[in-house]
């Protein structure tokens, strides 16, 4: 049941962020169109990368696509690579065992 309720909010999150595309970003500045939403949501993989890998090729062919991709992934891959960095430190913490162990 709990996989079932994460890929609804997956599914819902994906169609609001289309929607939000549709309805502010595709009028104002005009670079997309609702036939191109639809063509990189026809392809496998996250919502923001394929509609980003898409934006890049269509404005500056493939290396348009690589610096779109790389905008898209790189600020969340530097988050991670920073929580892992500190990760061991904190986990010691007694407020962060007790708060995780408040949440378990």
């Amino acid at each position: 049941m709990r996989l079932q309720k994460q890929k609804l909010f997956q599914a819902v999150y994906g169609f609001s962020l289309i929607l939000g595309f549709c309805h502010h970003l595709v009028p104002q500045i005009g670079v997309l169109h609702l036939r191109d939403i639809g063509v990189s949501e026809s392809t496998p993989g996250p919502i923001m990368v394929n509609l980003a890998t898409y934006v890049g090729t269509s404005q500056a062919g493939f290396i348009g696509a690589m610096i779109a991709t790389f905008a898209v992934v790189l600020p969340s891959f530097l988050i991670m690579l920073a929580v892992t960095a500190v990760l061991p430190k904190v986990i010691k913490n007694k407020y962060v065992q007790a708060a995780l162990r408040g949440i378990k």
